[in-house]
């Protein structure tokens, strides 16, 4: 095998990989959509978010601890 064969087949195991591994990503979201998972990641965030601000204090104590001891 020349270089020129040998460098062809690195190019196309590298696109179909990178196909596979496009293929893998589409299906994946279209599972989660299907299965209303971004739905309930939205929702799972949105509660971290306002468990956050809930100890907004809490937050602030840490901080000024951290950056003034």
């Amino acid at each position: 095998m020349n270089f020129f064969q040998n460098e062809n087949c690195w190019v196309v195991t590298f696109e179909v990989t990178n196909d596979i591994n496009a293929f893998e990503e589409y299906l994946r979201h279209g599972i989660f959509e299907a299965a209303g998972f971004e739905s309930y990641c939205i929702q799972e965030l949105r509660g971290l978010v306002d468990i956050f601000r809930e100890k907004e204090g809490t937050w602030a104590g840490v901080a000024q601890n951290e950056w003034y001891n």
